[in-house]
């Protein structure tokens, strides 16, 4: 069953660029960005610690956990209650 799903990517990896809209796209490339100022990590700093300073402050930036978990129940709930519109009409179930 796996080797049957990897033949079907890779054939399909061998078809898809040859179609139209794809085939007609250049084959270029962007060697110079003026916005990679981001991307630079300051002097005196690791990788490791760049990188985990970036993190926190995007960390700041996000909704609380009680928020996300608010939210995703909300939706799901939302989901389940579609779904049983869906299946038995508009009917209030206690």
């Amino acid at each position: 069953m796996i080797g049957v799903v990897a033949l079907c990517g890779i054939v399909c990896a061998l078809i898809v660029p040859r179609l139209l809209p794809l085939s007609r796209i250049e084959d270029t490339y962007t060697i110079e960005n003026s916005d990679r100022d981001h991307e630079t990590i300051p002097e005196g700093k690791t990788l490791f610690t760049h990188s985990l300073h970036k993190a926190v402050q995007k960390a700041d930036k996000s909704p609380s956990f009680l928020t996300f978990l608010r939210d995703g129940l909300k939706k799901y709930f939302g989901y389940v209650d579609w779904d049983i519109t869906c299946r038995y009409g508009n009917r209030h179930y206690v």
